[in-house]
């Protein structure tokens, strides 16, 4: 394979440290990733939050977006890549088949086209606990990088619902990446958070070696991509573990006495709204 035949998705779900990878990727000049402004790197996220408003729809291609977006982060040598989460991508092409096309093409259509000449490196985390409360303290400080985090002047507060639903929230993205792979035999390159927090070099050369691209990386020195991880995680992580274990033994106590096995998730459902 020729690198100008090469493109591939980062899929992932928050709060995997993609930043952190995908800008040591981009680092290298020969695997795509070309960042947008501020370094970021998630191309489709922009027209999901904004509903797809600034969209032109009489393009003919109902996958123009994702075309126009592979091309956009396309390097030099022609290899193209950008990340994606799990809900843009889904939202895109629900609109992309409802919008973007005649009426006579499915979400299901799109998928394969997509799956057919594209790569998928899916970027996990072991610990979904952690990731959890990670993304709790993101979203209260809206500090998604380290260098934002140290501009924070706010006080986090410790959220046992907020944890518990993003914990959901990140196991049934995570099972709808796993479900796409499947549906389309698709074979990722599965990547872990805490493998290449040891090994960046080595995991960067990883993935070209997967890709088939030759190219050389060192770690350049300081990123505003650090690992955000502090002893207030820590401290979090007990007190969830120790409420969560408070909660599953009262769920033993409702069951026993004749209440619905279903009371965890209708628990999170009734306070997704405080949240």
């Amino acid at each position: 394979m020729s690198a100008t035949q090469v493109r591939y998705l980062i899929c992932t779900v928050p709060r995997s440290g993609s930043n952190f990878l995908c800008d040591s990727i981009s680092q290298t000049e020969q695997l795509g990733m070309r960042a947008m402004s501020r370094r970021r790197y998630e191309r489709l996220k922009s027209l999901a939050m904004e509903n797809f408003q600034r969209v032109n729809w009489t393009e003919k291609d109902p996958l123009h977006l994702l075309e126009s977006a592979f091309a956009k982060s396309a390097t030099a040598n022609g290899v193209m890549g950008f990340k994606v989460m799990w809900s843009h991508l889904r939202r895109t092409l629900e609109v992309s088949a409802r919008r973007g096309s005649d009426g006579n093409v499915t979400i299901a259509d799109l998928e394969k086209r997509l799956a057919e000449n594209t790569r998928f490196i899916w970027l996990r985390r072991r610990d979904r606990e952690r990731q959890a409360i990670s993304l709790t303290k993101a979203m209260q400080s809206n500090a998604w990088r380290s260098s934002d985090e140290q501009e924070f002047q706010g006080q986090y507060v410790y959220d046992f619902p907020g944890i518990a639903w993003r914990l959901n929230e990140i196991r049934s993205q995570e099972a709808a990446w796993q479900a796409f792979f499947e549906r389309h035999s698709s074979e990722a390159l599965t990547l872990y958070y805490e493998d290449y927090l040891t090994d960046l070099e080595g995991t960067v050369r990883r993935i070209g070696d997967w890709l088939g691209v030759s190219c050389e990386y060192a770690v350049q020195g300081s990123s505003e991509y650090q690992r955000q991880s502090s002893s207030l995680n820590d401290e979090w992580l007990r007190r969830y573990r120790r409420d969560s274990s408070g909660m599953m033994r009262a769920a033993g106590a409702i069951a026993a006495a004749g209440a619905s096995k279903d009371w965890w998730a209708s628990y999170l459902h009734r306070l997704r709204s405080k949240i």
